[in-house]
């Protein structure tokens, strides 16, 4: 309704809402908030100047505590992509910020180093803080962000920690502790073992795990471990996840999952998804067919034939978010499925397709 009440076209809207289906979140929650406070494409971005919830001041270069005052009241994401270097000074400024409103969070995309002195005054923020775009992160300001005790911190940019810095960080006070989204290598056993005490590790940018991190990674009690970009899954770094307290386990490694992982993965006793547009073979669907909780493929828009019927033992529910048009053949395929079929994204129903779906049970 806000966009449509902005004049944005219906076109942009679908293609808004598209992304947002198509995007990793944490949760595996498709919001548009959520999609708009990760994304970095700048057509999205613009898309934040028509939402309450988003408030990006481009011309302030510094604040002082008046100017911040004015804000305290404030319960969303406050971006100030023009401070570039960030004065202890300022970050002070914050300190009252986000004491009265739990959604509170104080967005710096043009900061790329954090200075010592200017990260132990920004830690004293009870707000959510974002820094999207750092280059650098010495492990004395490192240390000094991990005095945070508000909301949680973001730290997008870098692509792998210096042992220093990840053992640093891995001492964070924050309630809801760390987001790293561009973080590719996880290396840090006392890192790992920080995320795995959070409701969600979210981890969109790892590409693999060592059996050890996966070893640090296990704790959580009911929460969420989401790899949607692992490339592949070993049978020990699955052994390590399964059984290891979290409810949702989430990964992008479909296309290469093997019948030995796939047999791991479905002794869990919570939900399983899988990202992006690959589905897994039919051998691993067989294997997979023995887990009990909810199997969803979040994304997969075609399934072949031989898939549905391997999964038609899978006595949970099978979620297939991405598949919008179904073929009398694969209907009747699905049709077998033991458990509870949804199909959120489909648009609509011929006959045909209609009178093979309602043979499931």
């Amino acid at each position: 309704d806000a966009l449509a009440i902005a004049g944005v076209p219906e076109a942009t809207v679908a293609r808004l809402f598209d992304a947002t289906l198509r995007a990793n979140l944490p949760g595996m929650a498709a919001r548009i908030d959520a999609f708009l406070f990760f994304t970095r494409d700048p057509e999205w971005l613009a898309m934040r100047r028509h939402f309450a919830e988003f408030l990006e001041l481009p011309e302030v270069q510094s604040l002082d505590a008046a100017d911040a005052a004015a804000l305290r009241g404030y319960g969303g994401v406050v971006s100030l992509p023009a401070i570039n270097h960030l004065s202890p000074q300022t970050a002070r400024a914050f300190e009252s910020f986000g004491t009265d409103d739990w959604g509170a969070a104080v967005e710096l995309p043009g900061v790329v180093e954090l200075e010592p002195e200017a990260a132990s005054a920004l830690a004293r923020c009870k707000a959510l803080l974002v820094l999207p775009h750092l280059e650098r992160l010495s492990a004395e300001s490192a240390r000094q962000l991990a005095r945070h005790e508000g909301i949680g911190i973001v730290i997008g940019g870098l692509d792998r920690l210096p042992a220093d810095v990840a053992a640093a960080l891995a001492e964070a006070k924050s309630i809801q502790g760390l987001l790293l989204p561009d973080l590719v290598v996880l290396e840090s056993q006392p890192l790992a073992r920080r995320l795995a005490r959070q409701d969600h590790a979210f981890l969109p940018a790892i590409t693999m795990l060592d059996p050890a991190v996966a070893e640090a990674l296990r704790g959580n009690e009911g929460g969420e471990l989401a790899l949607p970009g692992i490339e592949m899954l070993s049978p020990d770094v699955a052994r390590h996840l399964v059984g290891a307290g979290y409810y949702w386990l989430t990964f992008g490694c479909a296309a290469t999952l093997t019948a030995e992982t796939a047999e791991i993965l479905a002794r869990h006793n919570g939900q399983l998804t899988f990202t992006g547009p690959a589905v897994f073979s039919a051998a691993a669907a067989a294997a997979l067919a023995n887990h009990k909780g909810t199997l969803i493929l979040a994304h997969v828009g075609e399934l072949p034939a031989d898939v549905p019927q391997a999964l038609s033992p899978h006595a949970g529910a099978l979620v297939l978010g991405g598949v919008t048009r179904l073929t009398p053949e694969a209907a009747r395929a699905l049709s077998t499925h033991a458990g509870r079929l949804v199909l959120p994204a489909v648009e609509s129903l011929d006959a045909p397709v209609a009178a093979a779906l309602a043979e499931h049970a």
